[in-house]
This record gives C-alpha cells, structure tokens and sequence, in this order.
C-alpha cells in the first residue's frame, strides 16, 4: 500500500465555511497514530486515527498561489513509553461555524511505516517532519511536481540498488571484504584440516626474518620461483 493524505470530508467542510465567512483556516494540532487503513478505504472518510500513539505538531506553513504547504512533526522528546511504528497521522482544525475542533485531513505511510523508538539515554531525541501540500484548485485533474530535495521511498531505494551494483562503488568496504575472506580462508584452512604432524603457516607480507631464494611478489604476499 503506498502513501498519501486527503483532506477529510469534515476538513472539506471547515475550508467551505472559512470561504464562505472570509476568515482564516485555524490548524489546532497534530497526532500520530501506528495504525494502517485498508487498501479500499477512502482517506476522506477517516475521522480518527486507527490506533492512537502520541501528539504532533504542525510546523512551518505557508501558501503559493493555491497551494498550501505545511509540515507535521513528531518529536520523541517527551515519549518515555515502547518505541512504535508511525503508519498515520492526523491533522486538526477549529470549525468557524461551532467553533469546535474537528479533523481535517488524514495521511498514511501505507508500507513505509517509520520506526520510533521510545526516549532513553542511548537514542538520542529525534524530530520526524512530512512535508505536505494542498492545492486548490477546480480543475477535475491537478498534477504537482516535489520540490527539489524530496525523492519517493521507492525511487530513492531503486537508486541505492543502482549504486550498490556498481563495480567502483564502496571500494574500501570491498578491499576490506576482500582482506577478511582471505583470512577466513587462511583459519579454515588451519582448523579444518587433518594434521598429523606440528602444523605451521607462512605468509610472507614481511620478509623480516625470512630466509629464501626466489621473487618476492608485495601485492600477493608470496614468493615466486
């Protein structure tokens, strides 16, 4: 299941009234949740949160023309509960009409659940941000494109496989890989083979103490006759 929010039925409700009476969307608050929707559900018709964690914030706010950028934060400061996988969040609003809070949008993180792991002196305090944009427009169809710096989960891991599939990519965590399966090598060698005399092993990456005839090949570490 992929990600994605929708302004919920009752959020729809509150920005007609605010056209309506000329006044200001009032956001009153964020919460987060570690529940997940059905793959049928429609996201404008969820009024609260599958399972209820902890509360948010939302942060910076601002609009374009007629898009409307805002940013939900969750901070794990003051969280001294289990850790918990972030799969929801919620965001709310004051009706200009009751004058009551009421949801207004919903989000899921769908597969792409995030890990939060509970305050302790070992993690330190981490601030998770979901930058979110609402456009408002009367087109039947509204296509937007991610401002630079934002990449989809998926992209970006394709673009980790890419990478990591590469011949020149992380050479010293490939020479090193190298050096240790050679050692690996040299201990299974020592220990699983049936000795009946002293065994003994040679290796010849110093010569110091050495005495032998023959080419003294460095980048092997051995000699050649």
């Amino acid at each position: 299941m992929d990600y994605g929010f929708k302004i919920t039925t009752h959020g729809r409700a509150v920005m007609i009234s605010c056209s309506v009476l000329g006044v200001l969307l009032n956001l009153t608050r964020a919460a987060v949740g570690s529940g997940k929707v059905g793959e049928m559900v429609n996201l404008a018709d969820v009024h609260q949160l599958v399972h209820y964690e902890d509360e948010g914030t939302v942060g910076e706010r601002h609009h374009e023309g007629n898009q409307f950028f805002l940013t939900v934060q969750y901070s794990n400061k003051d969280r001294s509960s289990e850790p918990f996988s972030l799969g929801e969040f919620m965001v709310f609003a004051k009706d200009p009409v009751t004058g009551e809070e009421t949801d207004f949008l919903y989000a899921t993180l769908g597969d792409y659940q995030q890990q939060i792991p509970g305050n302790s002196k070992e993690v330190p305090v981490s601030t998770w941000e979901f930058p979110l944009i609402i456009v408002i427009s009367d087109e039947l169809e509204v296509n937007i494109s991610a401002s630079p710096g934002l990449v989809r989960w998926d992209d970006m891991m394709n673009a980790i496989k890419v990478h990591n599939a590469a011949e020149d990519a992380h050479p010293y965590i490939r020479s090193y890989y190298s050096r240790l399966d050679s050692r690996v090598a040299l201990l299974e060698l020592m220990y699983n083979t049936d000795v009946s005399g002293n065994p003994f092993t040679v290796t010849f990456d110093t010569l110091v103490g050495v005495d032998v005839n023959g080419v003294w090949n460095v980048p092997m570490a051995r000699i050649e006759f």
